[in-house]
């Protein structure tokens, strides 16, 4: 009679296999995240070019020009940086870049209707 002999454990390949799916879960993940952190970053841009064109026109409206700087009323996140371009008396344009997602330049600008949009001043 043959007995045979079963060993405790994996094989070579399994491991293999098992590594393999693994790494292709991991890629899927980074990449996943990279597209999510992106488009976090976008929508902080456009709420804070938001609040600074909400806060441009409340004082528009108060004094019937556009202040020479962003109000002291506006506080801004850590993870964006702003850039005041152009702000004259009836006109305006800032710009904001993330610190996160270096790429991402938006804008507003009271030439535009007060709307973010994509680029800079």
């Amino acid at each position: 009679m043959i007995r045979l002999i079963r060993s405790k454990g994996f094989t070579i390949v399994e491991i293999m296999i098992m590594i393999s799916v693994i790494g292709l879960l991991l890629a899927i993940v980074t990449v996943s995240y990279g597209g999510w952190r992106e488009r976090v970053a976008i929508t902080e841009l456009k709420n804070e070019l938001s609040g600074i064109a909400t806060v441009m026109e409340n004082a528009r409206n108060y004094d019937n020009t556009y202040p020479s700087d962003i109000p002291d009323t506006k506080k801004f996140t850590n993870s964006v940086e702003i850039t005041q371009k152009i702000i004259t008396p009836v006109s305006y344009c800032i710009e904001a870049h993330s610190k996160v997602v270096t790429k991402l330049y938006y804008r507003v600008s009271s030439a535009e209707n007060k709307e973010v949009v994509e680029g800079k001043c």
